[in-house]
């Protein structure tokens, strides 16, 4: 049976790892911070190297790849962790197979984990996926409900050493609007400005220190898009578009996303590089290289020099990163 978050924490108290953990969810946030969680105990129980594998609809990952590690102990290997991303369409029949396979002789000296997007109602009731259930540590990440979002902040800023009050989490909640990404942001900037005092952050510490994350900006939009939120998306270039933002200025900063997400997102912050990792899961190094060539085009339309509407193109272009295929025509 699938295991929740807090299970999964729970399992990591133990004083081993298991041999195989599948993180699926399509809240990137969440997902990248369980696999993070499983690799540091890995890490911290000896597993001393890391090995990142991405697959993208180019380039598909060879799930053999697992039968091939099985039973390969040595006294003279090193053991490591085999951090696999994939799109959730690249674990089926033949992919469980191999993880079964896998499993049934695991190398003692390997921990994988494979991070993927949320499976669909009728792939859980797959024979293949209730056979890779039993087999794997499994653990289904869901959507935070609206409910659940200030127990949520409250507990992220306990991790974090500091308390809120009571309306200063419902204030917090209502900026960040669900995005929990923005709210992580918020949650790091509020635990320097606490220090070490023991009182909770009242909500006018808080209205004074929290940048308010529900002001649409360039920047906001491209994180939504990375982070894979196409409602969120269309929204802000709705609101980029009736503030008057001049379209040039945001395809620079888009430019600039791409770029060095071609380039292997090296030289940026952890948080952008969580960020970025999750879009190369979704769309692929040739999706990134397709949205570069939508660029240009949109270059070309600001400039005059070919018909259409960059703001369009543009929309286009960032539901694209956010993992939407549209085929009508520009």
């Amino acid at each position: 049976m699938p295991q929740t978050l807090d299970a999964l924490e729970r399992s990591l108290k133990q004083p081993e790892v298991g041999p195989l953990y599948l993180i699926s969810g399509d809240e990137s946030l969440l997902v990248s911070e369980a696999a993070e969680a499983v690799i540091a105990r890995a890490a911290a129980l000896g597993f001393s190297e890391r090995e990142i594998h991405f697959g993208d609809d180019g380039q598909k990952f060879r799930f053999n790849y697992l039968r091939e590690q099985a039973g390969a102990a040595s006294l003279f290997a090193s053991t490591r962790v085999l951090d696999i991303r994939v799109p959730r369409a690249q674990i089926d029949r033949a992919a469980a197979s191999a993880i079964v396979e896998y499993l049934e002789r695991p190398s003692s000296d390997v921990c994988v984990v494979i991070r993927t997007g949320q499976f669909e109602a009728r792939q859980r009731n797959t024979a293949w996926f209730k056979k890779l259930d039993q087999a794997a540590s499994t653990v289904l990440i869901w959507p935070l409900k609206e409910r659940e979002l200030v127990p949520w902040l409250a507990r992220r800023a306990e991790k974090a050493g500091f308390r809120l009050s009571q309306d200063a989490l419902r204030f917090l909640a209502m900026q960040v609007e669900g995005n929990l990404l923005a709210a992580a942001q918020e949650i790091e900037k509020l635990s320097v400005m606490a220090g070490d005092d023991s009182t909770p952050l009242s909500l006018n510490d808080v209205r004074t220190e929290v940048a308010n994350s529900a002001h649409f900006n360039g920047f906001q939009l491209v994180d939504a898009a990375l982070e894979g939120s196409p409602r969120r998306v269309a929204r802000l270039i709705r609101s980029l578009v009736l503030e008057g933002e001049e379209p040039m200025r945001l395809l620079g900063l888009v430019v600039s996303q791409l770029r060095m997400m071609a380039g292997g997102g090296r030289q940026i912050p952890p948080f952008k590089r969580r960020l970025m990792e999750g879009a190369l899961t979704r769309i692929g190094t040739s999706g990134v290289q397709a949205l570069l060539r939508d660029a240009e085009q949109i270059d070309r339309q600001v400039k005059g020099v070919e018909p259409g509407d960059p703001w369009r193109s543009m929309e286009r272009l960032l539901l694209g990163l956010a993992g939407v295929r549209l085929t009508d025509a520009r």
